[in-house]
């Protein structure tokens, strides 16, 4: 599946029913400027990441996600890693039954 996402209070946001169990992607390409990611971390209070990896050659992060509580928000901190540097995208997953 893949969401579109709209910008709330600054930060892209994606409506995400509690049961879900969905493959979220970042992409990095645009800020990268050459670099590669060679490994990343991927938080987020309130939902389950079930896992995370690397993919698109070293430009973007993939996590699976689920859970949440209908009615909250979660922010998921996507960070990339690579030779020095660190960078953390935050998404804003709005828990609610989908339409």
């Amino acid at each position: 599946m893949t969401d579109t996402f709209f910008l709330l209070r600054g930060l892209p946001t994606i409506i995400k029913a509690p049961g879900e169990v969905l493959a979220y992607t970042v992409d990095f390409t645009d800020w990268l400027d050459g670099l590669v990611i060679t490994s990343c971390e991927v938080t987020g209070p309130g939902v389950t990441i079930a896992g995370a990896s690397v993919v698109g050659g070293g430009k973007a992060i993939t996590a699976t996600i689920s859970g949440g509580v209908r009615g909250s928000e979660a922010l998921v901190d996507f960070t990339a890693v690579g030779e020095g540097f660190r960078r953390t995208s935050t998404i804003r997953l709005m828990i609610e039954r989908r339409p």
